[in-house]
Protein backbone atom coordinates (compact mmCIF):
# COMPACT_ATOMS: atom_id res chain seq x y z
CA UNK A 1 0.00 0.00 0.00
CA UNK A 2 1.67 3.42 -0.84
CA UNK A 3 0.82 6.08 1.77
CA UNK A 4 1.16 9.93 0.26
CA UNK A 5 3.22 11.98 2.13
CA UNK A 6 1.64 16.09 2.30
CA UNK A 7 3.77 18.59 3.94
CA UNK A 8 1.74 20.14 7.11
CA UNK A 9 0.85 23.16 5.71
CA UNK A 10 -1.14 26.08 8.09
CA UNK A 11 -4.75 26.21 8.47
CA UNK A 12 -5.28 29.84 7.70
CA UNK A 13 -1.84 32.03 5.53
CA UNK A 14 -2.62 35.16 7.16
CA UNK A 15 -0.39 34.66 11.16
CA UNK A 16 -2.79 36.74 12.83
CA UNK A 17 -5.72 34.54 12.91
CA UNK A 18 -5.06 31.58 14.77
CA UNK A 19 -6.35 28.07 13.60
CA UNK A 20 -9.19 27.69 15.83
CA UNK A 21 -10.74 31.37 15.00
CA UNK A 22 -10.34 30.87 11.23
CA UNK A 23 -12.44 27.68 11.08
CA UNK A 24 -14.93 29.32 13.59
CA UNK A 25 -14.98 31.83 10.96
CA UNK A 26 -15.93 29.67 8.32
CA UNK A 27 -18.67 27.64 10.18
CA UNK A 28 -20.34 30.60 11.04
CA UNK A 29 -20.27 32.22 7.45
CA UNK A 30 -21.03 28.14 6.22
CA UNK A 31 -24.04 28.12 8.48
CA UNK A 32 -25.50 31.51 7.84
CA UNK A 33 -25.84 30.66 4.11
CA UNK A 34 -27.12 27.20 4.73
CA UNK A 35 -29.65 29.10 6.79
CA UNK A 36 -30.54 31.74 3.87
CA UNK A 37 -30.81 28.39 1.37
CA UNK A 38 -33.14 26.33 3.86
CA UNK A 39 -35.47 29.63 3.86
CA UNK A 40 -35.35 30.26 0.30
CA UNK A 41 -36.20 26.75 -0.70
CA UNK A 42 -39.01 26.44 2.17
CA UNK A 43 -40.38 29.99 0.58
CA UNK A 44 -40.42 28.19 -2.81
CA UNK A 45 -42.45 25.20 -1.40
CA UNK A 46 -44.59 27.80 0.37
CA UNK A 47 -45.23 29.59 -3.22
CA UNK A 48 -46.26 25.97 -5.08
CA UNK A 49 -48.62 24.98 -1.90
CA UNK A 50 -50.17 28.64 -2.27
CA UNK A 51 -50.65 28.17 -5.89
CA UNK A 52 -52.05 24.61 -5.64
CA UNK A 53 -49.66 22.96 -7.25
CA UNK A 54 -48.77 21.08 -4.05
CA UNK A 55 -48.43 17.29 -3.39
CA UNK A 56 -47.27 15.66 0.68
CA UNK A 57 -44.03 15.57 -0.43
CA UNK A 58 -44.10 19.49 -1.10
CA UNK A 59 -45.61 20.19 2.35
CA UNK A 60 -42.95 17.73 4.22
CA UNK A 61 -40.07 19.44 2.18
CA UNK A 62 -41.04 22.33 2.86
CA UNK A 63 -41.45 21.88 6.94
CA UNK A 64 -37.89 20.42 7.00
CA UNK A 65 -36.42 23.40 5.23
CA UNK A 66 -38.38 25.97 7.74
CA UNK A 67 -36.91 23.20 10.59
CA UNK A 68 -33.16 22.80 9.59
CA UNK A 69 -33.13 26.62 8.79
CA UNK A 70 -34.53 27.82 12.53
CA UNK A 71 -31.84 25.37 14.03
CA UNK A 72 -29.01 26.77 12.06
CA UNK A 73 -30.46 30.43 13.16
CA UNK A 74 -30.60 28.60 16.84
CA UNK A 75 -27.39 27.56 16.30
CA UNK A 76 -26.43 30.45 14.97
CA UNK A 77 -27.88 32.84 18.24
CA UNK A 78 -27.09 30.87 21.16
CA UNK A 79 -24.18 31.32 23.24
CA UNK A 80 -20.98 29.10 23.09
CA UNK A 81 -21.12 27.39 26.51
CA UNK A 82 -18.37 25.23 25.98
CA UNK A 83 -15.38 25.00 28.73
Amino acid sequence: MVQAVVPEQPCCPDKNLTEANHCIVNRRTYRILLAVACFVFAGVKAYQILQGESTTADVLFMIAFLVFGLTYVWVLLKKDKRP
